[in-house]
């Protein structure tokens, strides 16, 4: 008996482009939004921190961890919550937010 994935109990489809944050070590410039309402995907090319927020919105070291090829949902309400930031420790990395549907 095989075990249904939370895509397939949560009916989730990919449905538009990515849009992308270029993430350095300079907080506050690798910052995109604001994102449409619904659910959103991120992962990342390389391991990071990224922070959600308004247009303000800024990322540290100590932000939320995100790891190289793990995938989170972020849950975009309204503006307050609209905009993602993210930086890295060291190096570069492509973060990707993928909007869900269900």
């Amino acid at each position: 008996m095989s075990v249904a994935t939370p895509d397939q109990r949560l009916g989730l489809k990919y449905v538009g482009v990515p849009t992308t944050i270029a993430a350095t070590t300079t907080s506050g410039s690798d910052r995109v939004g604001p994102l449409a309402a619904g659910i959103w995907e991120i992962t990342t090319s390389a391991a990071c921190f990224y922070r959600q927020g308004g247009s303000g919105v800024a990322a540290t070291t100590s932000s939320n961890p995100l790891w190289t090829n793990e995938r989170l949902e972020l849950h975009v309400e309204k503006t307050a919550d609209a905009y993602v930031a993210a930086i890295t420790a060291s190096g570069t990395a492509t973060v990707y937010l993928v909007p869900r549907s269900s």
